[in-house]
């Protein structure tokens, strides 16, 4: 028992979003086969919790049930990527790729002759399974569809600014100052730190949610204009009233690394526009924006793992440093 050998070999070539693959078995006695059952996958991998998100299955036609030995028993199939599929990424911290996994269904006969792995023995033992899986990774790069933006609102937000974390700092650091005087320094316990920080925290961010109120809400609606540019129309509240203000945007790599008992965050910037002027004392106010020059993926949101489309205002207002941001998304068409 488990003494016959299979080999195989899965090739995947494309052209756009259509591929074509071709699988070819070999085996040194004859083996029959009940199924083929393929599927493609959207996988991410780097700094951060794999990722595999399946997208849509693949039928493989069964020309014949009976593998011959010491032949090339060939089996051919084709398959279309979705419209909105994103292309493959190699970056910082992250890659996002494409994988066509193939689950070979075989005859409890012929499965039990097979040659397999001590893992996959006790897989077959506990499930009573008798698959056997092939993977082969391949890319789409689509470099011939053109980015454009999705026309709808975004909303703007307040980054905290060093006033407001200054600001907060000082009065928290003042109350446990005054609670350690009226108590005494054996009132202190070393749990008042990682309490401490997570209040300042919260702290900073209602400060930062209550000043982002005051000032009320900047919106921005974006539109497709031609294939290298798109336009951002502003709608700004009468009291903003930032001085030297401007808009740019990024395009940012950003990865959450949780595998250990803590987390982490890594953040590449793949690309910064030039920065437009934005005129605070109108009600609206139209930009025209350019796309990069470079291939750049569009917006991808997988596991852990995000390309952001960001757009940022940076301006002054009462001499205080202001920095607002909006995400937004960006396909291919």
């Amino acid at each position: 028992m488990g003494h016959v050998v299979l080999t195989s070999t899965l090739d995947i070539k494309g052209a756009g979003r259509s591929f074509t693959g071709t699988l070819i078995l070999k085996t040194t006695e004859s083996l029959t086969l009940t199924a083929i059952k393929g599927m493609v996958c959207f996988n991410a991998k780097g700094r951060m919790r794999g990722h595999r998100n399946e997208i849509q299955e693949i039928t493989i036609p069964l020309n014949t049930s009976k593998l011959m030995p010491y032949s090339d028993n060939k089996f051919t199939f084709a398959f279309e990527l979705p419209l909105d599929s994103s292309p493959s990424y190699e970056g910082h911290n992250v890659s996002f790729y494409y994988s066509c996994d193939i689950d070979l269904v075989f005859d409890e006969a012929s499965y039990k002759s097979l040659e397999k792995s001590v893992f996959r023995k006790m897989i077959s033992f506990v499930s009573s399974n008798t698959e056997i899986n092939i993977t082969e990774n391949f890319d789409f790069w689509d470099t011939e569809r053109k980015l454009t933006v999705v026309p709808k609102d975004y909303e703007f937000k307040l980054q905290p600014n060093k006033i407001i974390v200054f600001t907060v700092i000082g009065l928290m650091a003042l109350l446990y100052g005054a609670y350690i005087y009226l108590n005494g320094v054996e009132a202190f316990a070393i749990w008042h730190i990682p309490v401490g920080i997570i209040l300042t925290a919260i702290s900073v961010g209602l400060a930062t949610m209550f000043v982002g109120k005051r000032m009320g809400k900047l919106k921005m609606r974006l539109s497709p204009i031609r294939n290298d540019d798109f336009n951002a129309m502003f709608s700004i509240p009468f009291n903003y009233n930032l001085t030297n203000a401007k808009i740019y945007y990024r395009v940012i790599e950003e990865v959450v690394d949780s595998r250990g008992s803590s987390s982490s965050t890594h953040t590449n910037v793949l690309f910064e526009s030039k920065t437009h002027p934005l005129y605070t004392n109108k009600n609206t106010q139209n930009i025209l924006v350019d796309f990069p020059n470079e291939q750049l993926s569009p917006s991808v949101k997988a596991g852990d793992a995000d390309i952001l489309w960001r757009m940022f205002i940076i301006g002054e207002k009462n001499n205080m440093n202001y920095e607002l941001y909006t995400d937004f998304e960006v396909k291919k068409r």
